[in-house]
């Protein structure tokens, strides 16, 4: 399977020590991953799991497969695709509006990620977020972000084609 951007959300179960393996599976893809993590799952991910702490090998992960700096041209876009160079960033709760300070000229994080990414994919899902998303609260900046996903493909392709 070819893909470009994933939004891999991590919620609050105890399976969320697993992070770490399916980023490292996602980036030997050739996706580039922007991590969501809920408060709960950054707890969890604290914790010892057959001797390290998934945290740690996650910011390893981010440290190994950095932000590339912006290319200037297309040309220069084809080029680090063309490298296979994946990046990994992690956003929590805390990242939703702390670079946000102009309404209409900040972008709004959770609209960002939806917008950017081509798969959503919430591995664990907890039965909280899963209740959460079935009645639409949006009280963290995963469910923000299900929330302000495009879950109609060809309007989603439609709005690719025309950036």
């Amino acid at each position: 399977m070819s893909m470009s951007s994933v939004c891999l959300g991590v919620s609050g179960s105890v399976a969320a020590v697993k992070t770490p393996e399916i980023a490292a599976a996602l980036l030997a893809a050739g996706a580039d991953v922007d991590l969501v993590v809920t408060e709960a799952a950054y707890s969890l991910l604290q914790a010892q799991y057959r001797g390290e702490q998934p945290w740690a090998q996650l910011q390893a992960l981010v440290a190994s497969h950095p932000e590339p700096s912006p290319p200037e041209d297309a040309a220069s876009r084809k080029r680090t695709r063309a490298t296979g160079k994946r990046a990994l960033r992690i956003y929590r709760d805390q990242d939703e509006w702390s670079g946000y300070s102009a309404v209409g000229r900040d972008a709004v994080l959770h609209v960002e990620l939806a917008k950017r990414n081509q798969v959503l994919l919430i591995a664990p899902l907890c039965a909280n977020l899963l209740a959460q998303t079935a009645v639409g609260l949006c009280g963290n900046l995963l469910s923000s972000v299900v929330r302000a996903w495009y879950y109609d493909l060809e309007v989603r392709a439609a709005r690719r084609s025309h950036r």
